[in-house]
């Protein structure tokens, strides 16, 4: 890899105040003082392109020296060493079949090109490549048969997505051929070839190097056309069995109503009921409205079509803030809606996970004299320190100047043999047998004969320790170990070839140490699995816990055997090259914690680095290397090197953390192929122009011939840049960009800023509190009121058990996992969508008194606001979802059936219902399908009501801190206006077709009003169930706003002569919510009430600007200042400098006086 000077350093930053800011000058001292030569000093860079010219001055390759120095050809084939052994690395990062012989592979040729000249590197790569394209065009050959054969294959796609890496690969053939050095060197190569030899008669003539190349990038691209046009029809088909229960029925059934409409037009204009103007304004807005249902993908022909040629547009603000799951683009929304399957599949497996920990944590905690809120008591004796060796980056050990290694101390699960005796036992051992002429090795010294003699006694006398204090496991020993390892293939942990693999290389490494063979590279882990210490290093914690069979004896062995067989089991699911065995998870400290173990001091400094700073265990940022096809790896967290005083002693919270990460993982890359070829075929997917309303246009010209083809774009589509952003944020896990602000973290300061403010602003807030939760269900009154999904009945049926459960869902708080009922019909459903995710592992092991003490307990008005809000329409939603029951052939709804089975034995015990165009019903099993249809359902209608908060949905501009800064408190308004008035698209989450329903609302009633006059009423009868929902939405909405608004009058013309009244606080509560109300409910309608919400700056920016004001107040000259008149809560004389400092930490004073509140919120709506 190339490296460069760490910028941060001070050596860089002194070479460059000696050179005057010149990198060319300061880049040839950093050589001459040796500092090229220091990895400390030195870092990585693994993405050259992104880099500016100055940044490139700065690379230096393997041995230091300057790449700005080296020739074109030297540095393309320094180019072409590198790219080679980035493969190497990132196939220790990725999961996928046949890893390790691939990267042996890789590793052989790097070898062999190694000590080779630029040309003769080059070449080497040009065969190698050349080799590997046509095994490639005979597997895609193989898979054109098996295609033939069987299109149903379920292998075909991941063979196909491992040529299409493989062919992406070799990316640098495109640069080799664009070298005119090379070409020429290649063409002087081939010409003196042909001269030289004379072919006897039949004799095939050997490829030149230049010939492999052409062959070698021919065979890419027509493997590449040939991928894509397979993908196409394999892709389609796992979209498809994406969508949900419900289906695409509803679009069937909307064309179907749309052309009755045309009928009844039809009739209308013929009897004249409605004018010719009428008539045909109409007639084309129900055409446009059918053109819009047709570029729907029902079938796997549409799909089909639709990967080929987009038959939707995305507009600016779907691109930027809509969720890609809501897309009206088919291929969008069905790709979001798999990954969500995968990701829920990986939540299940976290909700089962929970539960297992959490009875053995309850066993430990009944016993354990320690707090459980103090994790370092509480777990002493599950985890021990370990000190190990810092090793460079190049290998080796990092030395003082005495030669001693340097060691960096590792918290690790107790295992078995006590690591320090051991440690201590070899540390002795080689300082006894210092290793011959180890540092005239290490400058490139070559041996002679008897110094070649001294180190191989000195090698076997250190094969002799070794033996002494190691001993090969007994068959029965390893035996076990092909169990364990059956067990993770028969639960798809592992796949067959994995097993396979590790079964053979045990038995092979094993028969070499019997007979004491030397072994290879790469076979020392497993030797490692074979071996184990002699029984005087077995440690005395381990003891304490189980006995000789390796069975609990006690509590605490109980409980370490579930966190670290948990944790085992979640290693096995991430790459190889990135398991950590017995070193606990990589998770920070979090604040009571810090403050236990570190004190308050270092406490303060690091909330400030973290403020302020990007640290190596943030998780926000993704993993940023790419793989070769261009796309970034699916992140692994948890696995960086973190200090001892960071790292945390909860040991269940970060077992589960890590489990959950693996979950996440091994999900996603389960569907590693799908989601590589869909990312290809977006890539060449054709975008067509569409018009302002959203419809393609056609090419006149192709359509003067009978043919019907579009114009296509120019420039990438906002499509394309959604689909992107969404693997970045959901697959790749970079939910944030690395934004800096000189040497700071510009991402982690916006971050801190809109957490301060969230805490100073709505935190313990009972106006914002109650306000949230009234609009909330205003907007489900609105929605119970249409009785489209759920009715009001529905609804209160819903709140009266959600009120019956309170108690329960309270007993919950301070348990590990949830227990009631409710609690866990909760959980499983997840309508609050995120949280569990948010939360997961944070809370297991907290104990009452912990949970209040966090900040998170003074958002409890806000948050049980929405859980009321949110769990009550699961409720709603479900007393409205009718399933059959097995036993009694009756038909019950889906809560009265968890009610008599249980929240996950209900499954077993009902069917679903299917209702048929002829209105008959077929039932069959519920499945996990139709679970996952209803969640998704309920998810789709609480986004659509209350906006858009989780990560899953985030909207792309949020990775940026200005998107996060606007977006702050403005969530609800683009799902809002889209649910008011979006022109008809499928929602795939939903199951269901939707129009905004203001807009229905004007092509209906208003229309009508327009076409029939007095004769509008007889006109309800011919609306669909759709329409009459939006109609009574509409009427609904408005009613509640002149509601509202009567209220206020009323109010206010109460304590006109009544200044006992006005004071009142009962009063201002009341009459602050019904003008708050009134203004947020009208906010979608009126420009008014939107420019309120708009108008005001980020809340972030208040904040800063409070935070500012107070630094000016406090300042030694006006610390004493009063008020000079009364100011809203405050009087004439109250000091300013007390008064900016409560509303800096977010307490006004409008709780206290909601008179002054109801000013301040009716002034913001005045434009």
């Amino acid at each position: 890899m190339a490296t460069c000077p760490i910028r941060n350093s001070p050596e860089w930053k002194q070479v460059m105040r000696e050179s005057q800011g010149n990198v060319k000058l300061a880049m040839e001292k950093w050589v001459q003082r040796g500092y090229n030569n220091r990895e400390s000093l030195n870092e990585q860079v693994t993405n050259e392109e992104n880099l500016t010219d100055k940044e490139k001055e700065m690379l230096m390759d393997e041995q230091g020296e300057r790449l700005s120095k080296k020739t074109p050809l030297e540095q393309l084939a320094q180019k072409t060493k590198v790219h080679i052994k980035k493969r190497i690395e990132l196939l220790s990062k990725v999961k996928v079949k046949d890893s390790q012989k691939k990267r042996e592979q890789l590793q052989t040729l790097s070898d062999n090109i190694k000590a080779l000249d630029e040309v003769e590197s080059i070449s080497e790569f040009i065969n190698e490549a050349y080799d590997i394209s046509n095994t490639l065009v005979l597997n895609m050959e193989g898979i054109l048969n098996d295609l033939a054969e069987n299109p149903k294959r379920p292998d075909l796609v991941q063979r196909l997505a491992i040529i299409n890496d493989e062919v992406n690969g070799y990316n640098i053939l495109d640069e080799i051929a664009d070298n005119q050095d090379v070409v020429d060197l290649f063409e002087k190569e081939q010409a003196k070839e042909t001269d030289e030899e004379a072919l006897e008669e039949g004799e095939e003539k050997d490829l030149s190097t230049k010939e492999k190349l052409v062959k070698a990038m021919s065979n890419r691209m027509n493997l590449k056309r040939r991928i894509n046009v397979e993908a196409i029809p394999l892709i389609a088909d796992w979209l498809l069995s994406a969508r949900s229960s419900y289906g695409a029925k509803s679009v069937r059934k909307d064309l179907d109503e749309l052309q009755a409409k045309i009928n009844r037009l039809n009739e209308g204009r013929e009897s004249g009921a409605i004018s010719e103007a009428n008539y045909q304004r109409s007639l084309a807005k129900l055409n446009r409205d059918i053109e819009n249902l047709t570029t729907v993908a029902i079938t796997r022909d549409d799909m089909i079509k639709t990967l080929r040629e987009a038959s939707r547009a995305e507009g600016v603000l779907d691109s930027l803030i809509g969720p890609l799951i809501s897309s009206q683009d088919s291929v969008l929304a069905l790709f979001a809606k798999a990954i969500k399957d995968k990701l829920e599949q990986a939540r299940l497996l976290d909700i089962t996970t929970k539960e297992d920990i959490a009875k053995s944590f309850i066993e430990y905690n009944d016993v354990v004299a320690a707090s459980r809120d103090n994790p370092k008591k509480f777990n002493e004796g599950i985890y021990e320190v370990v000190k190990v060796g810092r090793k460079k980056d190049s290998g080796g050990y990092i030395r003082d100047k005495e030669g001693n290694i340097l060691y960096d101390e590792e918290l690790h699960f107790v295992s078995k043999y006590d690591k320090a005796k051991i440690q201590d036992a070899q540390n002795q051992w080689y300082n006894n047998n210092p290793q011959p002429y180890e540092k005239e090795l290490q400058e490139g010294v070559v041996l002679n004969k008897k110094q070649e003699a001294e180190r191989t006694v000195w090698r076997a006398k250190r094969d002799a320790f070794y033996n002494n204090i190691y001993r090969l496991k007994s068959k029965s020993e390893v035996n076990k170990l092909k169990i364990a390892m059956e067990k993770q293939l028969k639960a798809n942990v592992v796949t067959q070839d994995e097993y396979d693999e590790y079964v053979s290389n045990l038995d092979r490494i094993y028969e070499k140490l019997e007979l004491s063979d030397r072994l290879k590279k790469g076979e020392f882990e497993i030797a490692n699995e074979l071996r184990e210490p002699a029984p005087e290093f077995v440690s005395q914690k381990w003891k304490s816990m189980y006995n000789s069979q390796g069975e609990p004896i006690n509590a605490m062995g109980k409980y370490h055997q579930k966190l670290f067989s948990t944790y085992k089991t979640a290693q096995l699911k991430v790459p190889e090259g990135q398991r950590n065995d017995t070193k606990v998870p990589s998770v920070p400290k979090r604040d009571l914690e810090r403050l236990q173990t570190e004190g308050v001091v270092n406490l303060a400094k690091t909330n400030l680095r973290e403020a302020v700073n990007k640290q190596s265990y943030d998780t926000e940022f993704g993993e940023q290397e790419l793989s070769e096809e261009g796309m970034k790896l699916l992140p692994v967290f948890y696995t960086n090197k973190i200090g001892i005083n960071d790292v945390t002693f909860d040991l269940a919270s970060s077992v589960l953390m890590f489990s959950q990460m693996a979950n996440k993982y091994e999900a996603l890359n389960q569907v590693r192929s799908e989601i590589s070829l869909t990312k290809s075929l977006m890539e060449e997917r054709k975008v067509p122009e569409f018009n302002s309303q959203g419809v393609r246009i056609k090419d006149t010209f192709a359509n003067k011939f009978g043919l019907t083809q579009f114009l296509k774009s120019n420039g990438e589509s906002q499509s394309k840049k959604h689909f992107d952003a969404f693997l970045d944020m959901i697959v790749t896990g970079e939910m944030q960009k690395a934004e800096s602000i000189g040497n700071l973290s510009g991402s982690k300061i916006t971050n801190t800023v809109t957490g301060i403010s969230a805490l100073t602003s709505i935190a313990a807030d009972l106006l914002k509190g109650v306000a949230n939760n009234l609009q909330g269900n205003i907007q489900l009154i609105i929605e119970a009121k249409g009785a489209e999904y759920f009715s009001a009945k529905n609804l209160r049926k819903g709140k009266a058990n959600y009120f019956k459960n309170v108690p329960a869902i309270l007993g919950d708080f301070g348990k590990p996992t949830p227990t009631s009922f409710m609690g866990r019909l909760t959980e499983l459903y997840e309508p609050l969508q995120g949280d569990f995710t948010d939360n997961y592992g944070r809370l297991i092991t907290t104990g009452v008194a912990n949970r209040l003490i966090r900040t998170d307990t003074l958002f409890f008005n806000q948050y049980f606001g929405e859980h009321e809000l949110q769990v009550s329409t699961m409720l709603a939603l479900m007393d409205a979802t009718i399933v059959r029951d097995k036993t009694t052939k009756e038909e019950i709804t889906l809560f009265n059936a968890h009610e008599k089975y249980g929240v996950r034995e209900a499954f077993e015990n009902i069917e679903f219902i299917e209702e048929n165009e002829d209105g008959t019903k077929d039932y069959r099993d519920f499945t996990e399908k139709d679970r996952r249809s209803f969640q998704d359902r309920l998810h789709a209608l609480n986004k659509k009501m209350h906006g858009v908060y989780n990560n899953f949905d985030k909207a792309a501009s949020s990775r940026y801190s200005l998107g996060r800064l606007g977006m702050m408190y403005r969530k609800h308004m683009y799902p809002g206006y889209m649910r008011r008035f979006q022109k008809y698209r499928f929602d795939e989450e939903l199951g269901d077709g939707k129009e905004g329903f203001y807009r229905t609302f004007n092509k209906t009633l208003i229309r009508d009003l327009r076409n029939y006059k007095l004769g509008v009423a007889k006109q309800w009868s011919t609306y669909t169930p759709k329409e009459k929902a939006a109609i009574r939405r509409v009427l609904t909405e408005i009613g509640i706003i002149l509601s509202l608004f009567a209220t206020i009058i009323a109010l206010k013309s109460m304590a006109d002569d009544d200044e006992e009244l006005k004071e009142s606080y009962v009063y201002n509560f009341i009459l602050y919510e019904a003008v708050r109300m009134r203004s947020e409910t009208a906010q979608y309608i009126s420009p008014g009430d939107a420019w309120r919400t708009v108008k005001s700056p980020s809340a972030a920016l208040s904040t800063a600007s409070r935070a500012v004001r107070f630094s000016n107040q406090i300042l030694p000259w006006n610390i004493t200042e009063g008020y000079k008149r009364k100011q809203g809560v405050w009087e004439k004389g109250d000091n300013k400098a007390w008064a900016y400092f409560v509303k800096l930490i977010g307490l006004p004073g409008y709780n206290i006086n909601p008179r002054e509140a109801v000013k301040i919120y009716e002034s913001l709506t005045n434009i």
